[in-house]
């Protein structure tokens, strides 16, 4: 009905309006109209797709960018005929702009306008419009008009960007520091090592000569080629790879895995980088793996928070997390015996590193960390709940001593 009384007054805002836009780019509206029809085109689009009425985005924002740019093109043409352009053409660069803002499609726009007025001439306004109207759309609200239409759908298209971890985690963050290194000598006797290898099980290990700085580095199969040659009564120094590609501290693991790649190595010494001979650690690729591990977890757990946050937002209540503890009574309840509050709803429930959607039969394990979405939330009511498996009202549970 609201849109009917505007159409009623301005019955150009119906449709597409690619007529009204004609007659704009061949200046026979008024400044005045120009600008009225704009806001109104506004007003019944917002009121169209707000009620959920169908329409598009595309005609409506060429045809507020012609009516804005007609009209700003007659008032400084009519201020200073001999020193600019048509009004037409300001009406041109409107429409490339106000689509170029609602679909950030800068080069779209450009190309569209270009192609319908084959001039070079305005190719530079054109491009300048375009720019700045992306530009301070962007810094207004980072979604367009039609990703914005997937976000309240729950569909993020940035948060399904890979996200390079590695560029993010420093060597020092994920290295084996020195201190909890175990190091050999150069003069070491073989028939040692072979026992250290058993010992310790790895598969390689640093030499640090007695000035505490980097000899080189000997692995098993250092060994079991001088086991095989009969060289078993010879010293470290003898068999150990002196030659070797270091890594430092500052470094990113992306980085330190171009080194990897390169030699095939399973360990990589790291030095420090004003003394190079000074050994601060060992990057492993079991440390790589776990220190990518804890990171990629980290990120889902932020990612979880936010989307926590955006929920409790959207729902107008309030999102509460509880640990579902060993020795509390909702272990190996299903969620439909469980006592909560009417008012109560599981959203999720995280088993180790997965989330495990809720659903009736679904039974909780000690260790599970719920998300519970309440109107009216109570939190110690809850808690009562999962520790003692029934109801109490609330000033029924005991406070809380204070020490």
């Amino acid at each position: 009905m609201l849109v009917g009384i505007v159409g009623a007054f301005f019955p150009q805002v119906f449709g597409v309006g690619y007529e009204t836009i004609e007659q704009a780019l061949y200046t026979r509206l008024p400044w005045t109209l120009l600008l009225i029809l704009a806001f109104m085109k506004i007003l019944a689009t917002s009121i169209t797709l707000g009620s959920g009425g169908s329409g598009g985005v595309f005609a409506p924002s060429l045809f507020i960018g012609a009516m804005l740019g007609g009209a700003y093109g007659l008032l400084v043409h009519s201020w200073m005929p001999g020193g600019t352009a048509a009004p037409g053409a300001y009406a041109l660069v409107g429409m490339a702009a106000v689509f170029s803002a609602a679909a950030r499609a800068p080069i779209t726009a450009i190309v569209i306008l270009f192609e319908m007025t084959r001039d070079y001439r305005i190719i530079l306004p054109l491009m300048l419009a375009t720019v700045i109207s992306t530009v301070v759309a962007s810094l207004i609200d980072r979604e367009s008009i039609y990703t914005w239409k997937l976000k309240r759908r729950g569909v993020d298209l940035r948060a399904g960007k890979d996200v390079n971890l590695m560029k993010a985690i420093k060597v020092e963050d994920a290295m084996t520091p020195l201190s909890r290194l175990v190091t050999v000598t150069p003069d070491m006797p073989l028939r040692d090592l072979a026992r250290l290898f058993d010992a310790t099980h790895h598969h390689g290990f640093a030499v640090v000569n007695s000035a505490g700085e980097l000899y080189g580095v000997v692995t098993l199969a250092d060994l079991e080629r001088a086991v095989n040659s009969g060289r078993l009564d010879g010293k470290v120094a003898d068999i150990c790879t002196t030659t070797v590609r270091v890594t430092f501290p500052d470094e990113t693991l992306e980085d330190a895995l171009r080194h990897f790649g390169a030699l095939d190595v399973g360990r990589i010494p790291v030095v420090s980088r004003a003394n190079p001979k000074r050994l601060v650690g060992l990057l492993r690729r079991s440390d790589i793996i776990r220190a990518y591990s804890r990171a990629a977890l980290d990120l889902e757990e932020k990612r979880r928070h936010l989307e926590l946050m955006r929920m409790q937002e959207e729902a107008g209540a309030k999102l509460m997390e509880f640990e579902v503890k060993e020795g509390y009574a909702a272990v190996g309840k299903k969620l439909k015996e469980l006592n909560l509050p009417s008012d109560c709803l599981v959203v999720s429930i995280r088993r180790g590193g997965r989330i495990v959607v809720p659903r009736g039969e679904t039974s909780l394990l000690a260790g599970d960390r719920i998300v519970i979405l309440a109107d009216s939330p109570d939190e110690e009511a809850i808690l009562w709940t999962l520790r003692q498996g029934e109801v109490k009202k609330p000033e029924e549970i005991p406070a809380p001593i204070e020490y």
